[in-house]
């Protein structure tokens, strides 16, 4: 496994330690084993996640994605081809304001990488975690289908889902070269719906800390968000890794997000009715007294900002059937998106 130790990884290291008896080798940046060991641990119990089951069957494995064999030498790289049955790549660098050139060598070459490690010594199935910003949103309302192929990436504005994008093509080519292959794209995600546990360095995180701090909102006419919590993304990516299905070719892709957007001047209303005095404000006021605060959590983020919103804004509109299909036996179920969800989530953030 790879990217075990973001904020989606750590759900899936522990939904796959939880859920079987396999033991999990995690790819992890570390100096040493039991550096990569505790690194490990601690994120799975920063989340609540850990349990001293998982104790000798989480392997950490010292390498690095961005690198030729991970940095491995070729013994431990031959040794790892043999151990490995099946691979869940779930790592990449996800950081929207850098280019694809600064993203390309751990979420394109890192892809890479895995597909070679999955065709050594023996074919290994392959789980890739992508996501579903590689399509362009549409203005028309159309469905993008599970199945759809991927268009052209002209459009794509963003260094992170331009890398994403190409990989997505790798991964493709792989699979029409025999090899066995599975693609998750979730929406945005967001924290877990029980606990209230989030990525607070999220957009959708750091967007309410921001508000929070100004003590107000922007007005978002028309802007909306696909939100699906990490518990739901995290089993749903683990029971469908785990089916076996009859006609293989027509669920190679699942669209892991919500069939219900969230508009953003919801959520903020939301915020205030939970007691939260946040004051409406026109978008270009709360942008400039985000420029004019360099201590705003959303300071940073300025360059993917936009002064001024379009007039019109574009419909996200992600098809699911077949994951909707695909769950209905099984007893998962998408958490609604609604006030008591996001009060679980202020009640984390502790604002």
């Amino acid at each position: 496994m790879t990217g075990a130790t973001g904020f989606l990884g750590s759900y899936l290291l522990y939904e796959l330690l939880n859920t079987t008896d396999a033991t999990i080798y995690c790819l992890v940046r570390a100096d040493d084993f039991d550096a990569g060991y505790l690194r490990l641990k601690n994120k799975l119990q920063t989340y609540g996640l850990w349990r001293d089951s998982f104790t000798h069957r989480m392997i950490p494995v010292i390498g690095d994605l961005a690198q030729y064999r991970f940095s491995l030498s070729a013994k431990e790289y031959e040794n790892l081809c043999h151990k490995i049955d099946i691979i869940y790549h779930n790592g990449a660098r996800v950081n929207h304001t850098l280019s694809y050139n600064d993203l390309k060598p751990e979420n394109v070459l890192g892809t890479q990488e895995i597909l070679r490690l999955a065709s050594s010594a023996k074919l290994k199935p392959l789980h890739y975690v992508s996501t579903i910003s590689i399509f362009v949103s549409s203005k028309n309302n159309k469905p993008i289908f599970e199945s759809e192929p991927l268009h052209s990436p002209d459009l794509l504005q963003r260094g992170y889902a331009q890398s994403k994008w190409v990989a997505e093509q790798l991964v493709w080519q792989a699979s029409r070269r025999g090899l066995p292959v599975s693609i998750y794209r979730p929406s945005r995600i967001v924290g877990h719906s029980q606990t209230g546990i989030s990525n607070s360095e999220d957009i959708l995180c750091l967007f309410l800390k921001a508000c929070n701090r100004l003590k107000s909102y922007p007005v978002l006419t028309g802007m909306q968000d696909n939100l699906v919590p990490v518990d739901y993304v995290s089993q749903a990516i683990v029971y469908l890794s785990k089916q076996t299905f009859c006609d293989k070719k027509a669920f190679q892709a699942f669209h892991l997000t919500n069939p219900c957007n969230t508009y953003m001047n919801e959520i903020c209303k939301w915020v205030t009715s939970l007691g939260y005095e946040w004051e409406e404000i026109d978008y270009k006021d709360w942008y400039l007294r985000v420029v004019n605060d360099s201590d705003n959590p959303f300071f940073p983020l300025l360059s993917i900002l936009p002064q001024f919103l379009p007039e019109e804004s574009n419909i996200h509109n992600w098809d699911c059937t077949n994951v909707i299909n695909c769950l209905s036996g099984s007893s998962i179920q998408l958490p609604s998106v609604d006030i008591d969800l996001f009060e679980t989530y202020l009640k984390f953030l502790s604002f």
